[in-house]
């Protein structure tokens, strides 16, 4: 897999309700060096993060500007745009009203969409992008709290595909059943907690709190129940092709971590076998946001959000805001380590060998770490 020149970023203005893209070239603004730092200099390196002396990530200019449809059909009457990878260069978009269009941020262009067919509130999707050879990608779109009507719509896909009366491709929505456990007595409202694409697009696979683990086969259109566990992971595990891993955020403290998630296919709990504490300077309080985006050749940036507090300043009883920022760090995976090097062990002591791939071990460089202060009424909504 190729690494990706672009990382997208979508922010919001909130005066004015205007989102934009913009497009930060890692090409010209590094993240990575050009041969891995030690591990012990990659182990220490969020510790010794000194925001006086960081380098600042720029922001480019906007290369779209787009808002959502002002209509009070929007659900709550809150107008806002959900914003959705699909690749380096396509973004696929909807509003509150459901309405969708496809973002082509390499020419620049917008390609209208079929509309969902039921809005939604607080979507999770999954990506699942073609061979070269048929082209056909996939965008699912599920409702993180699903409700307990089934009829409401609240999984469906985008498929790019040909249909029954014409051979030219062309973008298609399809409404999908919803996770079985939605029809079990009592069911109250629960939060999707962790997602992932599983057999290369075979399979898409959730955890729901108190409801266990299901899987939805692409082709059947059909939901299995994998098992009363959770996945060992908090939202969106990313697929490592070149590991044959998922990449993502540990259950709990939200750090950095890989796991084999391919025997939740038959039925068998998949155990976290790598945890990479990144330990911040105790001034900056996380507001407990992580953003991930592969880039590709094993390459990932991760963006975390922070605030700092001024010293003895308090308004209403609670501390002053005095800074809000983001970290950008460019985060690598390493298959077995380089001659003399020591391998990083996990908490309990154990070392970074992930079970059933032999004996692949696994190490975590963090590269460059870059600032970006968060000022005005512009918020980084997505980091795609």
């Amino acid at each position: 897999m190729s690494t990706r020149r672009f990382l997208n970023l979508v922010l919001q203005n909130y005066k004015d309700g205007i989102y934009s893209l913009r497009r930060i070239d890692l090409s010209r603004q590094h993240l990575f060096y050009p041969t891995p730092p030690p591990p012990e200099a990659s182990a220490d390196h969020h510790k010794r993060l000194d925001l006086q002396e960081m380098e600042s990530i720029r922001i480019p200019a906007a290369s779209a500007r787009f808002q959502p449809n002002p209509s009070f059909d929007s659900i709550k009457h809150i107008w806002k745009m959900h914003c959705f990878g699909l690749s380096e260069n396509k973004i696929i978009c909807t509003d509150n009203s459901g309405l969708a269009f496809l973002l082509d941020a390499g020419s620049r262009s917008f390609v209208t969409m079929p509309s969902l067919h039921t809005p939604k509130w607080c979507p999770i999707s999954f990506s699942v992008i073609g061979s070269e050879q048929d082209g056909a990608s996939s965008l699912y779109v599920m409702e993180k709290v699903p409700s307990s009507d089934p009829e409401e719509g609240q999984f469906e896909a985008f498929l790019y595909t040909t249909s029954e009366t014409s051979y030219n491709k062309s973008w298609y929505r399809h409404s999908l059943p919803p996770p079985p456990y939605i029809l079990d007595p009592g069911y109250k409202r629960a939060r999707i907690h962790s997602h992932a694409v599983l057999g290369g697009g075979s399979h898409l696979c959730i955890s729901a709190i108190g409801h266990g683990t299901y899987c939805f086969d692409t082709a059947s259109r059909e939901w299995s129940y994998s098992g009363d566990w959770m996945l060992p992971m908090y939202g969106k595990a990313e697929y490592v092709p070149e590991l044959d891993i998922w990449f993502g955020l540990s259950d709990g403290d939200l750090q950095p971590c890989v796991c084999d998630l391919s025997s939740a296919l038959r039925g068998q709990k998949p155990e976290l076998h790598n945890i990479w504490r990144n330990h911040y300077p105790p001034d900056w309080n996380s507001l407990g946001i992580t953003k991930i985006v592969s880039l590709g050749s094993v390459r990932f940036c991760f963006v975390n959000f922070f605030e700092i507090m001024e010293q003895g300043v308090y308004c209403f009883g609670g501390p002053v805001v005095d800074l809000n920022f983001a970290v950008f760090t460019g985060m690598e995976l390493l298959s077995s380590c380089a001659e003399g090097d020591k391998l990083l062990m996990n908490d309990n002591g154990s070392d970074n060998t992930v079970n059933g791939k032999g004996t692949q071990r696994i190490r975590m460089v963090n590269h460059m770490s870059k600032l970006h202060v968060l000022t005005g009424y512009t918020t980084i909504e997505e980091v795609l």
